[in-house]
């Protein structure tokens, strides 16, 4: 059984913590991504194989939401409120560094 949401990339980093950390983000592009990209959060049970549903619209899968839940709360523990391209900033420094994003503070 597969269970498919439908975000924006934006709206999946927003609702990251609250998602499934079983399920898998998958994305309209490797790493051209803005708050706008197209994105799916795709929740398989045991038994299923690479869900092909994402795959037949173009999309690739990225990593899993327990590493998106990891990229989330690593850049709100440096930043406190990062805004939403900051996460995505995140992320795509995750995807492609296998690796946490050091934020570089702003002194006053």
């Amino acid at each position: 059984m597969v269970i498919m949401k439908q975000f924006s990339l934006g709206e999946a980093l927003e609702r990251a913590e609250a998602c499934d950390s079983a399920s898998s983000l998958f994305l309209e592009s490797e790493t051209l991504w803005s708050t706008k990209t197209r994105a799916q959060i795709v929740r398989t049970d045991r038994y299923s194989l690479e869900p092909l549903e994402p795959i037949a619209e173009g999309l690739l899968r990225v990593l899993s939401v327990a590493d998106l839940q990891d990229v989330v709360v690593n850049a709100k523990e440096q930043l406190n409120q990062p805004t939403t391209e900051q996460l995505v900033e995140a992320l795509r420094y995750y995807v492609l560094k296998d690796a946490f994003m050091i934020f570089k503070r702003k002194h006053p």
